[in-house]
């Protein structure tokens, strides 16, 4: 049996910023994560045993005397970012900078009346973080079903501003792009699909159709690692998504002869490899001759 790892696997530049920041902060004196900092359970659970809180209300940091607040790596509204300064809060500003670019552009868009459309989950704070820059007006399109939904309800004289959450499968947001240019006379088409996260779909893509099964390491809540799976349950006979060792469906070793792992954006490497070891255990213990390569 032969394994193969993904060469994009671990955090992505924007993550790993975040993340060694709330390490490094948290070293000298209580440090508050408004949100989790990056939507890994392990990652989280670390930050918490290292004198690290997850606040979710803005009002609890009302509270605190001069409190030390990292913003997420997926971004907050301006509006947030407004309070926190009202409240004399000590504000470590970590939003990833490919999120910090959407900012930006929605922003400017907003200023020169434009209307607004990001497509992404509606749920998701990235995705809220980006509303928040444009005074919350946007619409936002999860899906090429809502958009032919909404599409009625727009004004085509309308000039608008179209971009997406950076964590979106790029195939599905080039479709929705396509069919909005068809009933809309001026749209703005800003690719803000992160090149990291392009990475990582096309390879899993190309993988999942050569391999019979392939493994997603990274937290349920993770939408890069979730659109991961998505791709891969399309194109292969067997797709897991797991964020600890302990998750493996080990059974399907048994029925397979290539497999693939893959991570989304937010999984530390120390998970990658606890679960490369499980596996390596597995198969010694039950005689399966297998090599795991990393595709570098």
């Amino acid at each position: 049996m032969t394994g193969y790892v993904s060469k994009y696997c671990g955090f992505c530049f924007g993550v790993s910023l975040a993340v060694q920041a709330a390490y490094d902060e948290s070293k000298n004196s209580k440090l508050y994560m408004y949100g989790e900092v990056v939507h890994n359970p392990i990652v989280i659970k670390n930050l918490i045993e290292n004198n690290v809180s997850v606040i979710n209300d803005i009002e609890k940091i009302s509270k605190i005397s001069s409190p030390k607040v990292l913003i997420r790596a997926h971004g907050v509204p301006e509006c947030t970012i407004k309070s926190l300064e009202k409240f004399n809060s000590i504000i470590i500003d970590k939003t990833c900078p490919k999120v910090k670019r959407v900012h930006k552009i929605v922003s400017k868009a907003y200023e020169e009346n434009k209307k607004i459309i990001i497509v992404g989950n509606p749920d998701h704070p990235e995705i809220i973080g980006i509303n928040g820059w444009c005074n919350f007006s946007a619409t936002i399109v999860k899906n090429l079903e809502k958009a032919k939904e909404i599409i009625p309800s727009l004004n085509s004289q309308d000039i608008f501003c179209m971009v997406s959450q950076t964590t979106f499968n790029h195939e599905k947001y080039s479709k929705i792009y396509k069919f909005f240019t068809n009933y809309l006379e001026n749209i703005e088409f800003h690719n803000t699909i992160c090149n990291d996260t392009s990475n990582r779909q096309k390879e899993i893509l190309t993988l999942s159709k050569k391999v019979d099964m392939v493994i997603i390491i990274g937290g349920k809540s993770s939408s890069n690692s979730t659109k991961l799976f998505e791709i891969a349950k399309e194109n292969c006979k067997y797709a897991q998504h797991i964020e600890t060792e302990n998750d493996l469906d080990l059974s399907k070793f048994d029925l397979i002869s290539t497999f693939a792992i893959s991570s989304g954006a937010s999984t530390p490497i120390e998970s990658i490899k606890d679960v490369i070891d499980y596996i390596k255990k597995y198969c010694k213990k039950n005689n399966i001759q297998t090599q795991i390569l990393n595709l570098n």
